[in-house]
Parts: C-alpha cells; structure tokens; sequence
C-alpha cells in the first residue's frame, strides 16, 4: 500500500543549538520511521517517536 504524506521541516532545540528533522503529526510504525531516517540521513519524529539513521545520533546533526 502506498501513502502520501507531507513531513514539515522542524528546528529541536539541543542544549544551546537546535538540529532539524523531519516532523509528521501521524502515528507511523517504528521499523518505517527507521527505514525513513536511514533512506533520507535525516532524523524523522512521528507522535509515536524520533528515528536517527543508523550509526548518527542528534549531535550530528547540530547546525544542520
């Protein structure tokens, strides 16, 4: 089944910077958000949690 979804880009704040990633305000099954993030190299937050792509975490992504 495919879908169509539209992320909204937001800045999270971590200590005194913020990264960026992709935000949906929909409930998305953990395993997808992970396939997600690892497609993209980007983090990826739904209601249900935030997925980092494999190996990178959110100070790698500082600045971005």
């Amino acid at each position: 089944m495919l879908q169509y979804v539209v992320f909204k880009v937001k800045r999270m704040p971590i200590g005194s910077s913020t990264f960026a990633e992709l935000f949906l305000d929909r409930i998305i099954d953990m395993s997808e958000l992970q396939r997600l993030a690892n497609q993209l190299k980007l983090p990826v937050e739904a209601e249900n949690g935030r997925a980092f792509p494999e190996g990178m975490g959110a100070k790698d992504f500082i600045g971005f």
